[in-house]
């Protein structure tokens, strides 16, 4: 018998949290293969199987908070597996499982991976059926453009259906044409509406104070906005651990930080003709995709060795100025946004700095990402994509004073100069907006540093 404990996830974690054990007590596991996940106030981590073996005892329910080197499971290398038994999901002509799954009578609704089965037998005749586990994105999108789970293979791991399968399924839908739609359910009599929680009492009247109110743990401060009524074809989805902490950091910093956002135009000409002439060798090179993201880190990188206090931390009531620059990069996944850190970026070069994002991102894709790699920014690069991002006001990731975001690159006619004279021209150009806390860097700085960006853009060389 083996003892599986929480291990150390980060250098600055001391607890996780059980978020899903991925292997039933009962069933097989492979050495290395993933047996739990376990979110820490950084990130969600997958925790491999010490050994190969069957998982007999799960002493660490899923929600319970463990510390580092606590006993979590024990696994039998000498047993023998149980067979799996199906789960007897709800299923209605027409509508998919995980749809018939979320109805509801009058009653609160429990997500789908929330809901407890008791086991049935299996008849001889059916091929058993491990269970099925779809993250809380996969299945928003998926009811929302009709797409049944059941009939999508999946390509993440253990053949688990992944946001990118979802999407590639409501491609070929468009393509081949419009699927059936679902058999509506018949009609039986209910309330119209259940609320989801009685109206609580009136919040006393907070004394008047001039010192913000810091948000609540796991909440999001005094305030409580009005109740909703779950109704017919509401789609009621329960906060992840990851999007809550997600939400109180970003709550944390908007009532921390004095946010001031100042915006410049960039003409990219220099750089897009750089990319197209080296996107193919590089990307043959390389073995990824050039794109815009690391001509902005490097622009960025050099524009900080010019107003280091933009490097800055803020710890209570002191300001520490970074020696060493280490980048964030907002990268989106399945699970929300994170930001992994690119450790001594100021030393790399623009193609190092490609590398470096390419990496962080497939670790963060393939649920790889370290805790330790989401700590010790010291400013941040966010880049929301190409569709529809004119620009926008990004949020500063504590305890950074700046967060810079890229908007589209977006064709416009402009006025240049040309040998002396005015010109109207037809230009690649793009916004970009510094975020900065006031408490620390006072405008005519932001506004400079955000200028010499700017001016590296439009001037530098970027060999690739």
């Amino acid at each position: 018998m083996t003892d599986v404990i929480m291990p150390q996830m980060g250098e600055s974690i001391a607890e996780g949290t059980i978020a899903v054990w991925l292997i039933e007590p009962g069933q097989r596991v492979e050495m290395d293969q993933p047996l739990v996940q376990v979110t820490t106030d950084k990130a969600d981590i997958d925790i491999p199987s010490p050994v190969a073996g069957v998982l007999k005892d799960v002493l660490a329910q899923e929600g319970m908070t463990v510390k580092v080197g606590e006993l979590i499971a024990r696994i039998d290398e000498q047993a023998v597996a149980a067979e799996p038994v199906p789960i007897d999901i709800p299923q209605k002509e027409g509508v998919p499982a995980y749809e018939a799954m979320m109805e509801t009578k009058g009653e609160e609704v429990t997500p789908p991976h929330e809901i407890e089965r008791e086991p049935e037998p299996v008849p001889a005749a059916v091929q058993p059926v491990a269970p099925v586990f779809y993250s809380p994105a996969v299945m928003r999108l998926a009811m929302e453009h009709g797409i049944d789970l059941s009939s999508i293979r999946g390509t993440g791991h253990d053949g688990r259906v992944t946001k990118s399968d979802v999407e590639k399924a409501i491609e070929e839908k468009g393509v081949g044409g419009k699927a059936p739609e679902a058999v509506a359910a018949p009609a039986q009599p209910s309330p119209v509406s259940t609320p989801v929680q009685p109206v609580p009492p009136p919040l006393p009247e907070a004394p008047p104070t001039s010192e913000p109110v810091a948000p609540q743990a796991g909440g999001f401060g005094t305030y409580r906005p009005p109740l909703y009524n779950i109704d017919e074809g509401d789609t009621p989805t329960q906060f992840t651990r990851l999007r809550r902490l997600i939400a109180d950091h970003m709550v944390y910093s908007k009532m921390t930080a004095a946010h001031v956002t100042t915006v410049t135009e960039v003409d990219l000409d220099r750089i897009v003709g750089v990319r197209d002439k080296n996107k193919n060798s590089f990307k043959t090179r390389m073995g990824f995709g050039l794109t815009y993201l690391p001509f902005i880190m490097m622009a960025a990188v050099r524009a900080l060795r010019d107003y280091p206090l933009m490097n800055s931390v803020v710890q209570a009531d002191t300001i520490i100025t970074k020696k060493q620059i280490h980048m964030g990069v907002a990268v989106d996944s399945e699970r929300g946004l994170m930001v992994p850190v690119i450790r001594g970026a100021g030393e790399m070069d623009t193609v190092a700095l490609a590398k470096a994002v390419n990496e962080l991102s497939v670790k963060v894709r393939d649920r790889k990402i370290t805790p330790d790699e989401l700590a010790g920014g010291t400013f941040t690069v966010s880049n929301p994509g190409k569709k529809g991002n004119l620009f926008g006001t990004p949020i500063i990731s504590q305890p950074q004073v700046g967060i810079l975001r890229m908007g589209e690159v977006v064709k416009r006619a402009v006025v240049v100069e040309a040998d002396g004279e005015d010109a109207i021209a037809i230009r690649p150009m793009m916004y970009l907006a510094l975020s900065y806390d006031h408490r620390i860097v006072d405008g005519l700085t932001a506004n400079e540093f955000l200028h010499r960006v700017k001016e590296r853009l439009e001037q530098d060389e970027f060999p690739v």
